[in-house]
């Protein structure tokens, strides 16, 4: 199931450090779903992030058939009366299957799709499973920058991270630990 869409009025543009944090989750998604590679792009073929060894028009040509087909799809799916609702953008992705490659295409957020190649051997199941962790944490990753951005909190803020929060509560109970418990 994917996660609510929230719209902010307005396309987000991420910043060089934003971009590298959802190269690094696309690298993990790709090694734990067992793709060949994944790109993330914008809706209108433009390339956010890539974890391919193509060459960069070889990726950009990629994205741009993408875009094509993604928004093929949701015109079909609106077109065959796909589901009950009134919403746009009833389709939220899909399979192409090949005799030794499948493309996977799955919109993120609003404006941002993932595309993934991944082998016959590597169950659509799975490819589902992860591409759903992975839209979990780059929602909610985009939502709170675009959240901080539409907001104009300080766009260089240090960002806290699980370690560091762990760290901080280890000291803290250290700080009030009894001294007669130790």
């Amino acid at each position: 199931m994917m996660p609510e869409q929230k719209s902010y009025g307005s396309v987000w543009e991420p910043e060089h450090r934003q971009i590298k944090k959802l190269n690094e989750y696309l690298v993990e998604f790709t090694d734990l779903a067992r793709a060949s590679f994944a790109i993330l792009i914008r809706e209108n073929g433009d390339v956010l992030c890539t974890d391919s060894d193509f060459p960069r028009k070889d990726n950009v040509m990629i994205a741009a058939l993408a875009s094509a087909g993604y928004s093929a799809s949701q015109e079909l799916s609106q077109s065959v009366e796909f589901s009950d609702s009134t919403e746009q953008n009833d389709c939220k992705q899909f399979i192409l299957e090949g005799e030794e490659s499948n493309i996977f295409v799955s919109r993120i957020v609003e404006d941002i799709l993932l595309v993934s190649v991944f082998s016959t051997e590597t169950t659509i199941g799975s490819m589902l499973v992860h591409s759903a962790a992975f839209c979990k944490t780059v929602t909610d990753f985009t939502e709170t920058a675009r959240l901080n951005a539409v907001e104009g909190k300080n766009r260089d803020a240090f960002q806290f991270d699980e370690d560091f929060s762990l760290q901080v509560n280890t000291q803290l109970d250290n700080l009030f630990l009894d001294k007669n418990d130790s």
